[in-house]
């Protein structure tokens, strides 16, 4: 079973709050996407999250030239856990090797839907580049 680390379980309330915020501060994330069942199988992309029609939500790639865009599309009143966490529950080891590496987005909090199948969406919400 995929771990879901520190973070807090958050009601679908809460994981909707924080969705609305997502939406309407049109904050960056970066989206990871892992399947149940199949240890490292997953997809990831960074975008922004949007609404995508009744229940629905999809983070979408940044968009190049009008072009279809890479996404990944899910239903969050479908999950039966929800965390939230921020910087400060990411190990400090964690944040120390992804800060060492180049060009890697700073991570500023996550919010974690968990499926019946053991499948994950995370959104990790990062710091905009100055």
């Amino acid at each position: 079973m995929s771990s879901f680390g520190t973070g807090s379980d958050i009601s679908p309330q809460e994981a909707s709050d924080l969705l609305h915020k997502l939406i309407t501060e049109s904050v960056t994330v970066q989206a990871v996407l892992s399947v149940g069942g199949c240890p490292g199988l997953y997809a990831a992309l960074v975008g922004k999250v949007r609404p995508a029609g009744p229940g629905d939500i999809r983070v979408l790639e940044r968009e190049q030239d009008g072009a279809t865009v890479p996404q990944i599309a899910f239903n969050p009143s479908l999950a039966t856990t929800r965390k939230y966490a921020d910087i400060r529950a990411f190990p400090q080891a964690t944040i120390a090797q992804i800060a060492a590496m180049p060009g890697t987005p700073k991570f500023v909090s996550a919010l974690i839907f968990a499926y019946p199948d053991n499948s994950m969406v995370a959104l990790y919400e990062t710091e905009e580049a100055s």
